[in-house]
């Protein structure tokens, strides 16, 4: 009785309902995966063999050890000649570093030795720009353990953006099913997933612009209180500057989005014809 009983209350439940939650179960699988194949890559790719991590690690470790903000007068030490410093990066990727590696004595256990033999052809030490030591093996401490826990909040905000894309898919109004795609193409695509197990203020960007965007389409559907979208909008476009300059795409993208407002508000336009109204003119 019990199983027909089950099998009955199972067929009462709508098909669209069984498929969301399905889908629901794929996305927390595909975070789950990305998440343990990225901290996978983080630990097992040797530090320093990121570009600019040197440099990066060096803006995190003043944070964390001087509790203010850098000048560019700095003059931060480089693992070779040619490490640019990143100090003229805006400060949220590093803010959000520097709190893991608090507790961790970043001057310990030390593991910072350019590889002079770089790139010389059929060397077999040509492949790496550092000299890789004892210092690295597991259990971490010290340098190398604070490196990984800043690898670490990289794979954090990878994953977040991972599931920023999903619902940008799903409030476009393509599916469930589409968004589980484009949400894979983002996991999977490798400048993305290399980036995300590294220390790369390049995450805190990405993850920003997305959620800028993502405020976009929820202030394209509201019809009340439009002023929250708009500072929302704001806010987070704040926030991705804070992170890369390179954000500065997204004011165009502001403009843009109040004159799709004002398009449709006025003319009594759906949202996605006002967009293309906006576009023609």
């Amino acid at each position: 009785m019990a199983p027909a009983a089950s099998r009955i209350l199972i067929s009462r439940i709508p098909c669209g309902e069984t498929r969301a939650l399905s889908h629901q179960k794929v996305l927390w699988l595909l975070l789950a995966g990305f998440v343990a194949l990225t901290f996978a890559l983080s630990v097992l790719n040797p530090i320093w063999e990121a570009p600019d991590e040197p440099a990066h690690f060096q803006y995190v470790q003043l944070l964390a050890q001087r509790h203010q903000l850098p000048t560019l007068n700095e003059d931060l030490p480089g693992l070779t000649a040619a490490d640019r410093q990143e100090l003229h990066q805006p400060p949220l990727f590093y803010l959000l570093a520097a709190p893991l590696v608090l507790p961790v004595n970043l001057n310990s256990n030390p593991s910072w030795l350019l590889n002079p033999y770089f790139t010389w052809p059929n060397h077999p030490l040509r492949n790496g720009i550092a000299v890789h030591m004892v210092a690295e093996q597991w259990p971490f401490h010290g340098q190398v353990l604070g490196v990984h826990l800043m690898r670490l909040t990289s794979v954090l905000l990878g994953a977040a953006t991972v599931l920023v894309v999903y619902l940008i898919a799903v409030h476009i109004g393509l599916g469930s099913a589409f968004a589980l795609l484009g949400a894979s193409i983002a996991a999977l695509t490798p400048a993305f997933f290399i980036s995300s197990s590294a220390i790369d203020n390049d995450n805190a960007a990405i993850l920003c612009s997305s959620v800028t965007l993502l405020s976009a389409l929820v202030t394209l559907r509201q019809k009340r209180r439009q002023w929250l979208g708009f500072a929302s909008f704001g806010a987070c476009t704040g926030l991705a500057l804070l992170s890369k300059n390179d954000a500065l795409f997204l004011l165009p993208v502001g403009a843009l989005l109040a004159a799709v407002v004002a398009i449709r508000d006025c003319l009594g336009l759906s949202s996605w014809y006002a967009v293309k109204r906006a576009a023609l003119h």
